[in-house]
This record gives structure tokens, C-alpha cells and sequence, in this order.
């Protein structure tokens, strides 16, 4: 297993005897970790993992968000599409009433 298991299992004596002096030893002697490192290391993973989850989240959040509003202009370049057409019409209706009023006046001035 990896050294990081074995830092959180709890301690455990696990000894050998040692080639030169022929005494046991401890083999985790400088592994050992306090509760208190053991909680400060719970907890900074904790928050690692914390603020990478927030980080996709509002990665995620921001792309909808941009998302939306390529629709709204996607709708507001239609709805102008429309009104600009719909004024064009009126315009070449009154371009044709105009037209047409004048060359009333010109038949009944000119008679």
C-alpha cells in the first residue's frame, strides 16, 4: 500500500531487528504522526477538495450563465430583425400612399 495509508491507520508497532545493533526497532519510527498532524491533514485535504469542487461548480455555473446570454442576443437580433421588417413594410406603404397622393395632384393640377 502507499506511505499515506499507512500514516492514517493507526499506530502500530511494527518492529525488526536491527542488522547491527540487534535490537527491535521501531520500522514506522519516523512515520509516526500526533493526532493533531493527522487532523491538520484530514482537514487541508478537505478543504483541497473543497475549493475544487467550487471552482467546477462555478466553472460550470459561468458557461450556463454565458450560455443564456448568447440566447437572449440570439432573440433580441430576431425580435429586431422583425420590428426592422415590419418597418420596411410600412415605409414602402407609405412611400406607395405618397406616390400616389402625388400623382393625384399632378392629374388635378395638371387638368
Amino acid at each position: 500500500p502507499p506511505l499515506f495509508v499507512f500514516l492514517l491507520l493507526p499506530q502500530r508497532k511494527f518492529t525488526e531487528n536491527h542488522p547491527k545493533k540487534g535490537k527491535k526497532r521501531n520500522i514506522l519510527e519516523n512515520l509516526n504522526m500526533s493526532t493533531l498532524a493527522k487532523t491538520t491533514l484530514a482537514v487541508s485535504c478537505a478543504i483541497s477538495v473543497g475549493i475544487i469542487g467550487y471552482v467546477h461548480y462555478k466553472q460550470q455555473y459561468d458557461r450556463a450563465k454565458l450560455h443564456e446570454g448568447v440566447l437572449r442576443d440570439i432573440e433580441r437580433q430576431q425580435m429586431r430583425k422583425l420590428e426592422n421588417t415590419y418597418r420596411l413594410q410600412e415605409q414602402i406603404e407609405l412611400t406607395r400612399q405618397l406616390r400616389k397622393d402625388l400623382q393625384e395632384q399632378e392629374q388635378s393640377s395638371g387638368s
